[in-house]
């Protein structure tokens, strides 16, 4: 067994800095591992995990620990956002099953979670919460957490890191807090991070294709970054930097009030009408709509009168900001203008109730004819068969059928089976190789059905409201692994569709194609 040095314990930690507190911590992440390895049995037993994933889970106990001593409240952030969001302390783990949960404190089934989250990270197949081996380390690591409980330091550096101590009423400055808090934590930065770093990665190498100017480059980069610490959400409840912040600041404190005024943000092409002593006036190329935009924010980037802008807005505090990308272009083309209204429009969409009733009720309206047609919601059948159904069911709503023809191209080395079936959330839904998820579908082996159902959980082509209906329409078969994941689903869906189908718990009324998101 390899030692875990510092450069480890500072992985699950929010900044590189040498502290007084990390002998004692790095030497607590040593002594858990190697308890977990004194148990021959829980080594044996959980061989999935590797030396490299001991090491992971001891420093992450160990964060846990030196957060709850220190008083910084990550884990009780989460904790504060699960009874909001089902009533319950934690998802799965029912409290009155053990001795007692104690409020700023180590508990057992914390450190269960933990296990599970780290696990279900790390392994694509569906994790049981209460898989004795779980239990088991959770047991090793509260032991020894609890023996030491006298002893842990206090980390006052890491406190003061989580606290905030600027201006509540500078958006800039909140701003900065925000992501600090959301991206810089054991709990949500092995995913929230990861994601950004992810995405960054991405828009670089994008850059680099097309050879842009290092300056442009940067500004871009810089606008994206920040577009993206508002748009990711977190696996755990499918939480925002915004929605974290909220819950990690105290409700009645001055900056959660004024977190809580932060609009949706804006994107658009404008042009710099006027100014005044605190405001620029920009016009919206496409509707010519006006918005005054506090000078202060835009103190780095100062913009001139008549030249025209790709800028991002925010709303904080009853004033418009500049928060994100920025372009500034001394003319503008009818494509800037196209650009723009299109922009406009899907804007439009998230922040006008009467886009979501004109959905509603074009949804409705295909939902009839989706009913007229096939008399039931969902159809099983061969591949052939269902985009023969799909081709009629576009046909009789008036839509283009081109979509059946390049489907049948781009779906010619899947399975046979398919399904289409009519969501009264997201619409109509195509979806193929996950029959056997289905119970009304005869099935053998109850292998091949865990398999389809993990296709339907694992695959970000299948929708939620495929998955709830695999859910719902399961009656108990004689194969105990999957009666313990569907009973596992049925009682904690909310948190587990926000956990593997994160990017897809919004979801809108809109007539969509699985895998090729046509919208109708």
């Amino acid at each position: 067994m390899k030692r875990i040095f510092r450069n480890t314990w500072l992985d699950v930690r929010p900044f590189e800095k040498d502290l007084p507190t990390d002998q004692f911590y790095i030497r607590l992440c040593n002594r858990l591992k190697e308890l977990c390895y004194r148990n021959t049995g829980l080594v044996s037993e959980f061989k999935e995990l590797d030396e490299e994933d001991y090491d992971v889970l001891s420093c992450m106990a160990a964060a846990y620990f030196e957060d709850v001593v220190s008083g910084t409240g990550v884990f009780q952030t989460f904790v504060r956002i699960c009874r909001q969001k089902c009533g319950k302390t934690l998802p799965f783990y029912h409290l009155e099953d053990y001795d007692e949960y104690l409020e700023d404190d180590i508990n057992e089934p914390d450190l269960e979670f933990l296990i599970w989250y780290y696990m279900a990270m790390r392994f694509d197949y569906v994790v049981l919460p209460n898989d004795p081996c779980i239990a088991t380390m959770a047991g090793i690591f509260f032991e020894e957490l609890d023996a030491q409980w006298d002893y842990a330091p206090e980390n006052q550096q890491l406190r003061d890191f989580y606290t905030f101590k600027d201006d509540p009423d500078d958006y800039f400055a909140v701003r900065t807090y925000m992501q600090k808090i959301f991206f810089s934590n054991y709990l949500t930065a092995p995913d929230a991070s990861l994601t950004l770093d992810e995405e960054m990665e991405d828009a670089i190498e994008e850059l680099a294709e097309q050879k842009a100017d290092t300056a442009a480059a940067q500004a871009l980069l810089s606008g994206h970054y920040d577009d993206l610490t508002y748009k990711i959400r977190n696996c755990l409840w499918g939480t925002t930097m915004t929605e974290w912040a909220l819950a990690y600041v105290e409700d009645d404190s001055e900056i959660a009030r004024n977190i809580l005024t932060i609009s949706p943000k804006l994107t658009g092409h404008f042009e710099v009408e006027d100014e005044t002593e605190n405001h620029y006036v920009l016009s919206r190329l496409s509707d010519h709509t006006e918005y005054r935009v506090l000078k202060k924010s835009l103190e780095a980037n100062p913009l001139k009168t008549g030249v025209f802008v790709r800028i991002s807005l925010i709303r904080w505090r009853g004033d418009w900001h500049w928060s994100g990308s920025l372009g500034i272009f001394p003319s503008f083309t009818e494509e800037n203008i196209e650009d723009d209204r299109l922009l406009a429009e899907e804007q439009q969409e998230f922040l006008h109730k009467d886009f979501w009733k004109t959905a509603r009720e074009a949804i409705d309206k295909q939902h009839d004819t989706f009913l007229n047609l096939f008399n039931k919601d969902l159809i099983f059948g061969t591949k052939a068969q269902i985009l023969h159904q799909y081709r009629e069911f576009l046909t009789a709503c008036g839509a283009d059928t081109a979509v059946v023809d390049r489907m049948e191209q781009e779906t010619r080395l899947l399975d046979n089976d398919a399904l289409l079936f009519f969501d009264e959330r997201e619409g109509v839904n195509l979806a193929f190789g996950c029959n056997e998820a289905f119970c009304s579908v005869p099935c053998t082996r109850p292998k091949v059905r865990l398999e389809a159902f993990e296709h339907i959980l694992f695959n970000p082509d299948c929708r939620i409201g495929l998955l709830e209906r695999a859910v719902q329409e399961y009656v108990p078969q004689d194969e105990p692994l999957l009666d313990m994941i569907m009973e596992l689903f049925r009682e904690d869906f909310d948190f587990l569709v926000s956990f593997y189908k994160t990017d897809d718990i919004l979801r809108r009324p809109d007539v969509t194609v699985t895998g090729f998101g046509q919208i109708l």
